[in-house]
């Protein structure tokens, strides 16, 4: 995994674990901000992609190569997310985390 530090206006960032096999579906419930993830491709053969959406809205689309990290900082003071953040895998295998933080 990457260390990433994300300075956000609002307060603490909180990370929230994210992976293929174990966790899809609703990952925050309620408004937050989506201020930006670490994942990477966890078999080493094939690319993985994943979607995070705030209700019906994709907020973000994460993936990469085959053996490789996806990491994102939001801009400025993350994506808004006022019905929260689901995660759901569209191919490949992945682990790692989004970073969330509440106004």
């Amino acid at each position: 995994m990457v260390d990433v530090n994300i300075d956000i206006e609002f307060g603490v960032a909180r990370a929230y674990v994210i992976d293929s096999v174990f966790v899809t579906g609703l990952i925050v419930a309620g408004p937050c901000r989506l201020v930006g993830w670490s994942v990477r491709e966890t078999s080493g053969v094939a690319a993985f992609q994943a979607q995070l959406t705030s209700g019906s809205a994709t907020i973000a689309e994460i993936g990469s190569a085959s053996g490789l990290t996806d990491t994102k900082t939001a801009p400025m003071s993350g994506i808004r997310c006022p019905s929260g953040i689901s995660v759901t895998g569209v191919s490949g295998a992945w682990t790692g985390c989004i970073y969330v933080a509440f106004p």
